[in-house]
């Protein structure tokens, strides 16, 4: 219960910050990122639950996985955009 409750406190904050930073969309395709590699990933999980990765580990690899999920996005747009 106590989990939640943080949860929901850290989400709400989120939610103000990229609504104060105009950053909505990017946050929001984030999450949708993360969660979606989390449900899909068993050693995703793992590594995100585990009580032995430090959570400055933790937030590099994020932060790594979600410019390259940019950087991926920007090249199928591109692409994408040629093909039309």
């Amino acid at each position: 219960m106590k989990s939640t409750k943080s949860a929901v406190r850290y989400a709400k904050a989120l939610l103000e910050l990229a609504i104060e930073q105009n950053k909505l969309e990017a946050i929001s395709n984030d999450m949708k990122a993360i969660i979606a590699a989390n449900e899909e990933t068993r050693d995703f999980q793992l590594f995100l639950s585990s009580p032995l990765i430090q959570a400055e580990k933790k937030s590099f690899y994020l932060q790594s996985i979600i410019r390259l999920f940019r950087r991926i996005i920007s090249f199928f747009r591109i692409f994408n955009y040629k093909e039309w």
